[in-house]
């Protein structure tokens, strides 16, 4: 039997000590509903502690609207089926026009709880009120837990990454002729996917060593923009003047 290879990444520790603390936190507050926090922390964490506040934005703002709407609904008719579908309506539409599609499904959870879920002691808008607390109060745990636990060690990893990878590029570039467009392709992927994640950690990071390698890692990638959209351009033309030109200017880069 083929053993998987078991992988624990850094942002599933955070996501587990994250509903830890929830938990922990919320039971000492005698919260109602600490798996209302829990969630949240969970939907709310990301690779980066900036990533994690727009998806807490993104939860919070959608408990704020399925709370709002489910409170006037519930106000003129509580339970109303036909109320309950209008609501969903318009919970889709204001997310979707305020460009916020992350909203949309707790919002419908949290809307569809005040209309049929709740019981009748439950004030509808006291009830919306918890809810839009618990989750800024998971997005925050989210945020902290995203900054305080191994900062850099993400920025170490893609520092590793990246070393294995230069001597990958300079190779695929000094020897042009023999690279086919499939390989190029492959490499020209990862050096984008290395471009992003190096400008998502830098405005993230607090200690100043890891800027000091993102920002050195920046400017030795964008080195090679150019190289290879010309290496595109040899590989897909049929000139071979332009070809030899290309060349040229790709190894005189290096």
């Amino acid at each position: 039997m083929k053993i998987i290879p078991f992988n624990i990444g850094l942002r599933t520790i955070k996501t587990a000590i994250a509903v830890s603390v929830s938990i922990i936190l919320s039971n000492l507050l005698n919260l109602e509903f600490p798996y209302f926090v829990a969630m949240t922390a969970i939907i709310s964490m990301d690779r980066t502690a900036r990533l994690s506040i727009s998806m807490g934005r993104n939860r919070v703002i959608g408990t704020f609207l399925g709370a709002l709407i489910g409170i006037l609904f519930a106000t003129i008719d509580r339970g109303n089926p036909f109320l309950a579908g209008l609501g969903i309506l318009i919970i889709i539409l204001i997310s979707n026009q305020l460009k916020l599609p992350g909203s949309i499904t707790v919002g419908s959870f949290v809307f569809v709880a005040i209309m049929v879920h709740i019981s009748d002691d439950i004030t509808p808008f006291f009830y919306g009120l918890h809810r839009t607390l618990d989750s800024l109060f998971g997005a925050l745990i989210a945020f902290v837990i995203n900054l305080s636990v191994m900062p850099g060690y993400s920025v170490k990893r893609l520092d590793e990454k990246l070393n294995k990878f230069y001597p990958e590029l300079i190779q695929t570039l000094n020897h042009v002729d023999t690279v086919s467009f499939d390989q190029f392709k492959m490499i020209y992927k990862t050096y984008n996917d290395y471009l992003e994640e190096a400008l998502l950690y830098k405005d993230d990071v607090i200690s100043k060593s890891c800027h000091a390698i993102l920002n050195s890692h920046l400017v030795e990638l964008l080195k090679y923009e150019l190289p290879l959209k010309k290496l595109e351009i040899f590989l897909t033309s049929s000139d071979p003047n332009l070809k030899l030109i290309l060349r040229n200017q790709i190894i005189q880069t290096l």
